[in-house]
């Protein structure tokens, strides 16, 4: 009988955690699309993800990047994993982007 309880109250906490994780995962998913939104119009569009990039890229390799370098990259991806027309996608979509991303990254909920 012990044993019951141990796992009762293991798996309460066990379920605790991961909601707590699941929630701040949410949170900083929620952020991360709100920073990558740089007009602030609800949705993320091509020529937003390409602009953050060459800006990341500036910041790591200095201002003489190959902009058309990173815009042929950044449109690649918005449209492999994002709309393959290319259209502005809504948080939904972005947040389902990140999770596989994630999960190919680490599979680990709670890493």
């Amino acid at each position: 009988m012990g044993n019951v309880s141990v796992c009762s109250d293991y798996c309460t906490q066990s379920s605790e955690v991961e909601a707590s994780a699941d929630s701040e995962l949410e949170a900083l998913i929620s952020e991360l699309f709100r920073l990558h939104d740089l007009n602030g119009d609800g949705v993320l569009d091509e020529r937003e993800l390409v602009k953050l990039n060459e800006k990341i890229a500036k910041l790591h390799y200095g201002v003489d990047i190959d902009k058309e370098k990173v815009k042929v990259k950044y449109q690649g991806v918005f449209r492999e994993q994002l709309d393959a027309n290319g259209r502005p996608v809504p948080y939904r979509v972005f947040k389902r982007y990140m999770l596989r991303m994630l999960k190919e990254l680490d599979s680990d909920r709670l890493a």
